[in-house]
């Protein structure tokens, strides 16, 4: 039975249905020591990748490996200014791409791995996804492991160009992000230096000046 064609462009949102969100978490191997991306082999990510492919009863024969490349600074080790890596890739019975692709987990080099999740609407479909790769022992927490949320905000602006929702969920944010960094103080947090996740009140307020002080019939598209 042929499966759907790979694609990573979203559907047009729904505006009755689920949020679609997606998700990537970061792991370290299951040994204490640090490891470099060469001594981790293809072979790592397969196993990853094949928990996913087994929870949904699909072939593993189906995981790709595929090469791709990323910036790099280390222009002495890396000349052309980019770095070749590959990635575990497989392709689920909707349609829908999962990762696993190398990540700094531990150290400044790539040393772990990340999962990179499809585009999803059901919480408990990653929650099932977690326990499988919890029980697997593949993996464990790393030093610097994380977890990203990705949520489709494409309906917090509306066909008629509402985007009261966007600017408030802007203006609350901005509000909240230094307490959320108090709260959580993640590691690689790193304040407004941080390139991973800048605020954008460092580095743009007055644009936050301006969205905040628009009138809630003002909050639109066109503004």
């Amino acid at each position: 039975v042929p499966l759907p064609q790979p694609s990573e462009a979203l559907p047009p949102p729904d505006p009755h249905g689920e949020w679609m969100f997606g998700m990537e978490f970061e792991f370290a191997g299951r040994g204490n020591r640090i490891v470099r991306f060469e001594e981790m082999p293809f072979q790592n990510y397969r196993d990853l990748l094949k928990v996913i492919v087994r929870h949904y009863g699909g072939d593993a024969r189906r995981i790709r490996k595929v090469r791709f490349s990323k910036p790099t600074t280390n222009l002495e080790r890396y000349p052309s200014g980019t770095r070749e890596l590959f990635r575990a890739e497989w392709t689920d019975p909707k349609g829908r791409v999962w990762k696993v692709e190398p990540e700094y987990v531990a150290s400044s080099g790539f040393d772990g791995y990340e999962l990179v999740t499809p585009p999803l609407t059901d919480p408990r479909e990653i929650e099932r996804i977690g326990e499988r790769i919890k029980a697997s022992g593949l993996v464990r927490e790393g030093l610097k492991s994380g977890v990203h949320l990705t949520i489709d905000g494409r309906r917090l602006v509306t066909p008629e160009g509402d985007a009261r929702a966007l600017a408030n969920l802007i203006v609350l944010h901005e509000n909240m992000e230094p307490l959320l960094r108090r709260m959580f103080r993640p590691v690689r947090g790193g304040g407004h230096a941080n390139r991973f996740a800048r605020s954008l009140s460092g580095d743009h307020p007055e644009l936050v000046k301006e969205i905040a002080a628009l009138p809630q019939d003002q909050r639109t598209r066109a503004k």
